[in-house]
């Protein structure tokens, strides 16, 4: 292993961490990361621009790293030595490592991550989802380190499980020849167009229709509402469809027209329900049903 004079967090580190294969990208890589695709850290990598870190993801890592610090002497106590943060290369490759804690002998590895209750369950079940044994393959692979520690904890004894992990063959083989298939995929990488998605303009929905049986009248608004919604469909057919935006607002407007239709039909069957006699309020209806139906 080569070790880099980096301090972990600095901009010279992530400038070196972009241009490199980081060990925490490696679960990206093999697809099993929980918070980036393949295909986001291709582009990642293949642009050179990182994700912009939001301050509550900050606040998450401020919190990681402080308990970090709080749990280090703890996992001293277990390892038997002092532990020391450090960042390294493995020779001859673009696949790097940054460790929580490695002994001076660098035999032991050290990586520690915030306490949950579901990782804490499965820590102590030795158990780990392939989003963190692909992490700990690569920092045993770049520092040849015999096992590593696995902590999972806020800093205390109260809440912290820990567990051993040793390199499996057959993952630390399915890493190397995945790096090396992303390496080919990075030197053949296109950004793709962005496709812009048109979204319709909210529309202004018609006057609510309101029927009703008033003793032996049916009363309702369908006459106010006949020239509104006649004026309504006669401007959107004046709109000649030229853009993407024209057919979506047209493709909602159509929508809105069959959304009253069948409210039209439903309060039919109200007053059909309701009221005997209702041939005035048949017509009103067949009259509003035909001209949305043309339109």
């Amino acid at each position: 292993m080569i070790t880099l004079n980096l301090v972990q967090g600095s901009e010279e580190w992530k400038t070196t961490r972009l241009a490199n294969y980081g060990a925490s990208e490696a679960p990206s890589m093999m697809g099993a990361s929980k918070y980036m695709s393949r295909n986001e850290l291709l582009k990642m990598k293949f642009t050179g621009e990182s994700k912009p870190v939001t301050s509550f993801q900050q606040k998450i890592f401020d919190k990681g790293h402080a308990t970090e610090e709080m749990a280090r002497p703890l996992v001293e106590v277990i390892v038997g030595e002092d532990l020391y943060p450090v960042t390294g290369l493995l020779e001859n490759t673009l696949i790097l490592a940054s460790f929580d804690g490695l002994t001076m002998m660098e035999d032991i590895a050290f990586e520690h991550k915030l306490f949950n209750k579901t990782l804490a369950e499965n820590v102590k079940n030795n158990i780990l989802e392939p989003h963190y044994y692909w992490q700990l393959e690569q920092q045993l692979l770049v520092s040849d380190a015999e096992k590593v520690i696995f902590v999972t904890s806020d800093g205390t004894t109260e809440n912290f499980e820990s567990m051993w992990y040793v390199s499996i063959p057959e993952r630390r083989e399915a890493l190397i020849l995945g790096w090396e298939q992303f390496g080919k995929d990075l030197a053949s990488y296109k950004v793709e167009a962005k496709t812009e998605v048109v979204v319709a303009v909210e529309q202004e929905s018609f006057p609510v229709i309101n029927c009703s049986v008033d003793g032996s009248m049916v009363v309702s608004n369908l006459g106010e509402f006949i020239p509104v919604i006649k004026a309504a469909i006669q401007e959107r057919l004046s709109v000649i469809l030229e853009t993407d935006q024209d057919f979506a607002d047209t493709e909602a407007f159509v929508k809105n027209i069959k959304s009253t239709r069948t409210k039209l039909k439903q309060e039919q069957v109200n007053i059909t329900n309701a009221f005997e006699s209702y041939s005035a309020f048949v017509n009103d209806v067949a009259t509003t049903d035909v001209i949305l139906q043309q339109a």
